[in-house]
């Protein structure tokens, strides 16, 4: 380390004389607590902002007050039973709530937290023997790459190390390549969080939960899932899921600097989050789609979610997302995009016509377009309302082009 020429040291320093190295104590170097003026917070105050994900339109800072850092902290602790002898590794960027949780769990019960800079498949195991950590943080889009990794010396020796893995979604079957391959005890996938709410919904440690469900009314909010005119809906049928807060200060405090944001989203007593889900007669909750992304064809409902499932079935298919676009009949037509797996090769009418065999005849796909890559924040999530703002591209296929809908208006 070349750059290196000043280290600090609390203690004695018992490392090798170096010359060119300047060694001092750290005491030196403390600051003159002389005039600084002590703040007391109270829990209502702002302790910090945080932007949400920006994948419906852009980013809006949420106000965070120090009790709900707390809250993120324990609530987040309580999903594995976090204890002060545990280590949480995680690749998670420190600007996303669960990030941030790690350091702040690890904090609340006096535990140890391993941030890792970047994600990397080939390390990951051994960065987990390195740091011996106990819990792990990630993504979904990391899951199916761990598991189709080839197994290494550092996979083998941490085998069980990691007790609990905190991610959505994990398939049925992804739960049980954790379990066999890795050794790991408890998946945490079964609960609900934005920037706004962080586990609105969620399940007590080892719980048994239905698979699929996103967990179920905690002590700290209320919940509720209403129709348009925020009229609670029946069990069972899709509407927005919407909170309030049953203890202060839990949740955000509003956007920053933008009161008529906080105005739209806070109707009628309740939070909107602008997820559609529907709720069980037992209290749980599934996401079915983002309120924004629902499209309607010929009368129908149709979620870009369940639509982004099916397609994702196609051997050929490695990303893909599903949006509207204005149609000249009044409602919506339905565009795919796709990015193709490795090595792929999809013609737009072979997968049209995949299309047509799997999903309804209403929600056949007028448009489809190839890309390299989707547009992602920095959580790598899909930037939705960018494809929907580029509209028809110069890249895009257009079925009523071609001759597919006169072969179809003949017969």
């Amino acid at each position: 380390m070349p750059e290196l020429s000043l280290v600090l040291v609390n203690g004695e320093f018992a490392g090798a004389d170096t010359p060119a190295l300047d060694v001092r104590p750290l005491g030196d170097y403390w600051g003159d607590s002389t005039g600084v003026e002590v703040v007391e917070n109270s829990p209502s105050d702002i302790g910090a902002l945080m932007y949400t994900s920006g994948t419906t339109g852009p980013s809006k800072a949420c106000m965070m007050s120090h009790n709900y850092l707390c809250n993120i902290a324990r609530a987040g602790s309580n999903l594995v039973a976090l204890e002060p002898h545990d280590i949480v590794w995680t690749p998670l960027p420190l600007f996303h709530t669960s990030g941030l949780q790690a350091i702040l769990g690890a904090i609340i019960v006096g535990g140890k937290v391993s941030i890792s800079l970047k994600f990397s498949v080939t390390n990951f195991w051994a960065e987990i023997e390195t740091s011996g950590a106990t819990v792990a943080k990630i993504m979904a889009s990391m899951v199916p790459i761990l598991i189709a990794a080839p197994e290494d010396d550092a996979m083998k020796r941490t085998f069980g190390q990691v007790r609990a893995v905190v991610g959505n979604p994990f398939t049925p079957a992804q739960k049980q390549a954790f379990y066999d391959r890795f050794g790991v005890k408890y998946i945490a996938n079964n609960q609900y969080g934005s920037t706004e709410v962080y586990c609105g919904t969620s399940v007590p440690y080892l719980a048994d939960t239905p698979q699929g469900s996103a967990g179920k009314r905690n002590d700290d909010f209320d919940v509720i899932v209403l129709d348009d005119n925020d009229c609670e809906v029946p069990y069972g049928t899709p509407g927005e899921l919407c909170f309030r807060p049953s203890k202060p200060d839990v949740m955000f405090s509003g956007y920053w600097q933008q009161p008529q944001k906080s105005a739209e989203v806070w109707r009628n007593l309740w939070m909107h989050t602008g997820d559609m889900v529907r709720m069980d007669e037992e209290g749980f909750i599934y996401f079915t789609d983002r309120k924004k992304d629902y499209m309607r064809k010929g009368g129908e409902n149709i979620s870009g979610f369940e639509m982004e499932k099916t397609f994702i079935g196609h051997d050929a298919i490695g990303e893909v997302s599903v949006h509207a676009l204005p149609s000249e009949l009044g409602e919506d037509d339905i565009k795919v995009v796709v990015v193709l797996a490795d090595g792929a090769n999809l013609s737009h009418e072979d997968l049209w016509h995949w299309s047509r065999e799997r999903v309804p005849s209403f929600a056949t796909p007028r448009y489809i377009e190839f890309r390299k890559e989707l547009p992602k924040n920095g959580v790598g999530r899909v930037l939705k309302y960018q494809l929907r703002d580029e509209g028809v591209t110069p890249a895009t296929w257009d079925v009523q082009t071609t001759d597919l809908v006169k072969k179809r208006v003949s017969q």
